[in-house]
């Protein structure tokens, strides 16, 4: 007896090229869509670096108006403690040691201290930035930090001597 081998219909054939075709569509769509939420991520984690980069600055400055006799906050990165230590050279000293940089650069961040007798601005205040950077708002006795974003302009998220 001789049997006959019979072959996929052309039906069967067509239903597999268009579920190929589909599912490459699908992974497409989903690597396009992954791509976007990875810079993203890429984007908050470039911001929680500058927030380090506040808060390891407030740390600083708490720990300069603890070794001044006045107990003030400086109003320039020159302004010196009782035993002659500049606030720049403590920023300066932590810089080489930890991972302090600029994640936009990376270098060290520039820290601009801007003295204001007037209003400190407010945290609804957006201001204009350079990525990366930290400006200080100090008038001796309260500070606001502010840190610069990927667009230029001020992080939501500011640091004050209130908290």
């Amino acid at each position: 007896m001789v049997q006959i081998k019979k072959h996929r219909s052309f039906t069967e054939f067509q239903f597999g090229i268009v579920a190929l075709v589909l599912g490459n569509k699908a992974i497409i769509f989903l690597s396009v869509f992954m791509m976007v939420n990875l810079f993203s991520m890429f984007e908050r984690a470039n911001e929680e670096l500058v927030l380090w980069n506040m808060r390891i600055v407030k740390m600083h400055l708490e720990y300069f108006a603890m070794k001044r006799i006045e107990g003030t906050y400086p109003t320039s990165m020159h302004d010196k403690t009782i035993s002659g230590g500049m606030f720049s050279e403590l920023i300066y000293n932590f810089s080489k040691k930890r991972h302090f940089e600029n994640p936009y650069t990376n270098r060290i961040p520039n820290v601009i201290f801007i003295y204001t007798s007037k209003i400190l601005p407010k945290r609804s205040d957006t201001i204009s930035i350079p990525p990366g950077d930290i400006y200080i708002f100090c008038d001796g006795t309260e500070y606001i930090i502010l840190g610069g974003g990927k667009n230029g302009t001020s992080l939501s998220f500011c640091l004050t001597s209130e908290h």
